[in-house]
């Protein structure tokens, strides 16, 4: 009894704790992949859904064209595990409502039994969705940049805290008589000037450092 005990509290510590992880987790049973358990991050995800008792194809029917299920009838088959990597998915949080698109990272683990035998899938993975729309708008905003740097009629140069070289616009390089930017990349932008001017450009960099 007093092992039972024992057991019977590390099973809550552990269930404690893949509550709280940032991480989502589900564990599915049978061929029809059988929602047992699943945490508060996958809940979440899936616009907390009843979804325990239910098979995924019932629970999430909107994931049933997007190849889903083909995935989990593999893993649970073959039993070899999946890993996707920044997979997109539509997901409804409502009955009825927009799907919502989503990037994330998980793994299809098999559950085996001490006889060989398969009996269900663990689900573990995390939302990429806002580290994913973080870098679209980063790389936007770039792009966007980028292409005000190029139309600009004005020498425009990109540089380090260092004061070095990292980009010049065309009509830059024009004004400046560079043909090929790797030649000065790098290069520290006060080496340009001479005399007087070298110090006044040495004194504008300390003063941004």
């Amino acid at each position: 009894q007093a092992a039972l005990k024992t057991l019977e509290l590390e099973r809550e510590r552990l269930s404690q704790v893949l509550l709280q992880t940032p991480a989502f987790i589900t564990i599915l049973r049978g061929p029809n992949h059988i929602f047992e358990y699943a945490n508060t991050p996958y809940r979440r995800l899936v616009g907390h859904r009843d979804v325990i008792g239910k098979s995924v194809a019932e629970a999430l029917p909107e994931i049933t064209s997007q190849g889903f299920i083909s995935l989990l009838d593999s893993v649970y088959q073959t039993g070899e595990p999946f890993i996707g990597r920044e997979v997109r998915i539509l997901l409804q949080e409502s009955s009825g409502a927009p799907l919502q698109e989503r990037y994330l990272d998980f793994v299809y683990q098999p559950l085996v039994e001490v006889d060989g035998s398969i009996s269900g899938i663990f689900v573990h993975g995390v939302d990429l969705t806002d580290r994913m729309e973080a870098l679209a708008s980063v790389r936007k905003s770039e792009s966007h940049l980028r292409s005000i740097l190029e139309s600009s009629g004005d020498c425009i140069k990109v540089m380090d805290s260092g004061g070095h070289l990292l980009t010049m616009n065309p009509q830059g390089m024009r004004l400046m008589g560079i043909d090929d930017f790797s030649k000065v990349e790098g290069q520290s932008w006060a080496s340009f000037w001479q005399g007087e001017e070298h110090e006044r450009a040495l004194k504008a960099l300390a003063q941004v450092q």
